[in-house]
């Protein structure tokens, strides 16, 4: 899609929610943006969905009028090309926050524009190191970033693992690289061997060439920084070639999409995610239903943090008694949210503090925890 053809649709979308409301009721628009079309973030836009519609029927007031929610949700393709011209539809249409984008590339490419508006921006599954370090006030991340979380998989892996010989693939993109990198100091630290370090495109389906690479310096782990689709391709190649090497994933490969995909893989597989296993949330069962009853497709655990990136926004909101954008992002900041992951609370540069990282292993096609990874 060129940008001369997605910028009328933005206009049209404004048009759309220039609705009018009760002289008792006050509109508030929430930006919302990601690749709509990706299968790995469908639940997650439905979390959303419903954290703003539980929000409107709580009847929340500010200044003797009641908070009406209406999202603008725009499709930026994972991509920050598109990203820019709907982060500059959203400051126009002066929303209060904005729930996105979902890519770490788009959601870095765009965090000046917010800052500079004041607009506070939570992402829901960008975890890259380089969001949060370039001092801008109005970023705040729900899931542990991968400075933390790639040192403590580094530790797993060396550790745990007991991998002697590791290998590196990474896919090319903000996120890809900075977990590769953050991953490869955090082996030297614990005292593991890097014997390889590939990069690929985030496109490609071929794996040879890093494979090859890969067998040559004789690993016995590889680790892949990138996102399920890429990694349950990989796991498929590893398999055809017979390579008795263990492949530890990120990105929401402890998912059913990656056993879809990466179909006859059954095992020697593991994955780091961010967040407390599900099944150890006191809310989780209350969550999944209320998501079973209007969402028919899986629930990744991705829809579990963007539906505490709504509720915190709302709770800020609450807090600041007001919907001025910068005394939202004060109140962020200041906040300390008891939500479905757990506690939500933000360091100085929006980090989430005191992430909790689940390692997962597949085991005859089942994904079960293996440890979980969290502050001594």
């Amino acid at each position: 899609m060129k940008l001369s053809i997605l910028l009328p649709a933005l206009f049209l979308a404004a048009a759309a929610h220039a609705q009018s409301i009760g002289a008792n009721e006050q509109l508030v628009l929430v930006g919302v943006a990601a690749p709509l079309t990706s299968p790995r973030t469908e639940s997650g836009i439905a979390a959303v969905r419903l954290a703003f519609d539980e929000a409107n029927r709580r009847a929340i007031r500010i200044g003797g009028k009641q908070l009406v929610f209406r999202l603008l949700v725009e499709d930026d393709k994972g991509d920050a090309m598109f990203a820019a011209p709907i982060a500059q539809y959203f400051i126009r249409s002066k929303v209060v926050g904005v729930i996105g984008h979902w890519n770490s590339g788009p959601s870095i490419a765009v965090a000046g524009l917010y800052s500079a508006a004041g607009i506070p921006q939570i992402p829901m599954a960008t975890t890259s190191s380089r969001f949060t370090q370039d001092g801008l006030r109005s970023i705040f991340q729900v899931q542990g970033h991968d400075g933390v979380g790639a040192v403590r998989l580094a530790e797993f892996v060396v550790r745990h693992l007991q991998a002697a010989r590791i290998a590196v693939i990474e896919d090319g993109t903000a996120y890809g690289t900075d977990f590769a990198d953050s991953f490869v100091s955090g082996v030297r630290r614990a005292g593991g061997l890097i014997v390889s370090r590939e990069a690929i495109s985030s496109k490609t389906s071929d794996f040879n060439p890093a494979l090859n690479n890969v067998q040559k310096a004789n690993a016995d782990v590889i680790v892949f920084g990138g996102v399920v689709t890429q990694s349950a391709l990989l796991a498929r190649s590893m398999m055809r070639r017979d390579m008795n090497i263990r492949l530890v994933g990120t990105g929401g490969t402890a998912t059913g999409l990656f056993l879809q995909l990466a179909e006859g893989v059954q095992g020697n597989v593991w994955a780091l995610e961010t967040g407390v296993p599900r099944d150890r949330l006191p809310g989780w069962r209350e969550f999944n239903d209320k998501m079973h009853s209007r969402f028919q497709g899986e629930i990744t655990h991705y829809a579990l943090f963007a539906y505490d990136a709504a509720n915190v926004l709302v709770a800020a909101i609450q807090k600041a008694g007001s919907l001025d954008p910068k005394a939202v992002t004060i109140a962020l900041h200041e906040i300390r949210y008891p939500g479905l992951t757990g506690i939500l609370s933000f360091d100085a540069n929006g980090a989430l503090i005191n992430p909790v990282y689940t390692i997962y292993r597949l085991d005859q096609g089942k994904w079960s925890v293996e440890k979980m990874l969290q502050e001594k």
